[in-house]
């Protein structure tokens, strides 16, 4: 049985947690309107040192199990300092904020996730003008 699906756990039953820090490994440069992303149920994904997560952003409020269509293209990073993300968690590229994490895509596991976060203005990594070494955090908020 998933807690999750059935509604056993709190919204959020973590107290705390470490930051996850990586670095830009690819700069993504696509827009697309019709990507069919679908948001994955659970809220938390764990990632290991040295694993890559595609940052996708998109400005579509969607909650799990729903598809995302208008997205744009802004990064692969990879993982320095591993530990749990989850939906809320904020995302920094050099200190500078992202998004909110709203959820993860499995079309390329065990390859990799995707990692959708919601934005203000949808630009790619390129358009933020990222450069490859760039630092990253998924920083936990309350």
């Amino acid at each position: 049985m998933d807690p999750y699906k059935n509604n056993m756990i709190p919204k959020d039953i973590y107290h705390s947690k470490l930051t996850v820090s990586g670095q830009v490994s690819a700069i993504m440069n696509a827009h697309l309107d019709n990507r069919q992303l679908n948001v994955i149920d659970e809220p938390t994904r764990v990632f290991r040192k040295y694993e890559h997560i595609e940052i996708i952003a998109t400005k579509e409020h969607v909650k799990p199990g729903a598809k995302i269509n208008k997205v744009a293209y802004i990064a692969f990073v990879e993982v320095k300092s591993g530990g749990l993300i989850r939906v809320g968690d904020e995302l920094y590229i050099n200190n500078k904020f992202i998004g909110h994490v709203l959820g993860f895509d499995a079309t390329h596991t065990p390859n990799h996730y995707n990692l959708i976060t919601i934005v203000n203005e949808l630009k790619t990594g390129y358009e933020l003008d990222l450069s490859l070494h760039d630092t990253t955090e998924f920083i936990y908020t309350k």
